[in-house]
């Protein structure tokens, strides 16, 4: 088995600068955080599957970080963290695991 794909984004974590390390989806991953932020609405008796944005970018926190200075081992952890610097993880899990296109295919 491959070593996992890692990346480091610094951030500034109170006063001080750190490092968050993030990993690469695996095909396992990709499908789990698709499941767990799908939501499915009938309409009649006809399903209709919409991604909710917000569980997406949680989940994706959730799934792909590895190390940081702060709690992240649970979704309440990620959904406590700054907005500012939740997303500016998350825009570089996006870029580093090409989430537009996992999105799309939702």
């Amino acid at each position: 088995m491959s070593e996992i794909e890692k990346k480091e984004i610094p951030i500034d974590w109170e006063g001080e600068k750190k490092n968050v390390v993030i990993r690469k989806f695996t095909f396992g991953i990709e499908n789990e955080i698709r499941r767990q932020s799908t939501k499915l609405k009938y309409v009649g008796t006809v399903p209709h599957a919409s991604v909710d944005v917000g569980a997406f970018m949680e989940f994706a926190l959730l799934k792909s970080i590895m190390k940081a200075p702060f709690k992240f081992n649970s979704i309440e952890d990620i959904k406590n963290l700054p907005a500012r610097l939740g997303k500016k993880i998350y825009d570089e899990i996006e870029k580093f695991n090409n989430l537009s296109e996992l999105k799309k295919e939702s």
